[in-house]
């Protein structure tokens, strides 16, 4: 690859045509140094113009593979060679491990030194690439979300998360605990319905009238990676609303086997790009390990209140047991209108006999 990401910097420093570029990423970065050394939660032993030139390889690359790849040019025969469908795969998962991230200011400063104000700004190449990979997303106005992200491993949760003007939680401390929830075969033999709700986010949640809205969620081959390094960033960064690791953790509750997941899909909330409704559980249920939730937020605590007290309403539980024993099957729902008939009929009968009498 370290092969491959030179030939890569030297075709971008051939499209770009700017005499001079490298030395001017150089003076450039060195005056950020100080700033972006403070981006690593570890501090980078490596020396600055050895870290200042992998910066610089490692942008150079991104640009040159961002433009070949939204531009739709024809790719070298080395590309060809070089580009296995699994290496491709792997590139993109690098492109977004939390320990690879660039920061998107450095990104964003070196391609404005290299592409005229007329091409294709940096945020909106990011996003038509991510917009090609199989991830979770909402249409919202991601060009003005991209602007406060601050790497791709961000970008992708903000995939995940409704647009900023409709998101329903205020900031603050999760410290609403929630031990128990029915799993989602469990409700729906309860008589709960689940709804598809599109444009809302990955993460939406929503009770009442007996319906509990989620937002469609696609399982795809990498959404493991894509989820886990989001997990990891909220861990670092977002102590307080951590809502994907939230959401996930709540996800965990209502997927135990493969008869939820096969619900689920059933009623819209889950696409299942596996194929493999066991596989989709056993992913959904090991992404807790190693991830601290000690709380979730109010507005999901409370859904998960309301679904409880919904499941343990005995009210609820006598009309499912109704349906099942009398309306359960077309053979039973004759049967029991021929019952209830029959009843009727009696009664009508009695009514007139003590009529007849007096």
């Amino acid at each position: 690859m370290e092969k491959f990401k030179s030939t890569y910097v030297k075709n971008f420093l051939e499209r770009v045509r700017i005499d001079g570029l490298l030395e001017d990423y150089l003076r450039t970065l060195t005056g950020l140094e100080d700033r972006i050394r403070k981006c690593y939660a570890e501090q980078v032993e490596m020396r600055s113009d050895k870290f200042l030139r992998m910066i610089i390889t490692d942008s150079c690359f991104i640009f040159e593979y961002f433009l070949r790849l939204v531009s739709d040019q024809q790719w070298a025969v080395e590309d060809y060679v070089l580009l296995k469908p699994w290496l491709v795969g792997a590139i993109h998962v690098d492109l977004i491990l939390l320990e690879n991230q660039i920061p998107f200011f450095v990104l964003k400063e070196l391609y404005n030194m290299a592409i005229p104000s007329s091409g294709t700004p940096f945020p909106e190449l990011t996003l038509t690439f991510f917009n090609d990979l199989k991830v979770n997303k909402v249409q919202h106005n991601a060009i003005v979300e991209i602007e406060r992200v601050e790497h791709f491993t961000h970008l992708i949760r903000e995939f995940f998360l409704p647009p900023t003007k409709e998101r329903l939680f205020k900031r603050e401390t999760s410290i609403k605990v929630v031990e128990h929830l029915p799993s989602a075969s469990q409700l729906h033999e309860i008589g709960l319905k689940f709804r598809a709700v599109k444009k809302k986010g990955s993460i939406h949640l929503r009770f009442g009238n007996g319906e509990l809205e989620m937002a469609p969620f696609k399982v795809y081959d990498d959404i493991e990676i894509h989820i886990r390094n989001v997990m990891a960033f909220e861990q670092c960064h977002y102590a307080d609303n951590h809502y994907v690791s939230q959401y996930m953790f709540l996800l965990d509750f209502l997927i135990n086997t493969d008869k939820d997941v096969e619900l689920l899909v059933d009623k819209g909330i889950i696409t299942n790009a596996l194929g493999d409704s066991n596989a989709v559980a056993t992913m959904v249920n090991s992404l807790r390990k190693n991830i601290i939730t000690p709380g979730v937020h109010s507005h999901y605590h409370e859904v998960c209140c309301q679904v409880n007290k919904f499941y343990r309403s005995r009210y609820h539980r006598w009309c499912t047991n109704l349906r099942r024993d009398y309306c359960g099957t077309p053979w039973k729902i004759v049967g029991s209108a021929a019952a209830v008939l029959l009843i009727v009929f009696t009664f009508v009968q009695t009514i007139c006999s003590v009529i007849s009498v007096s």
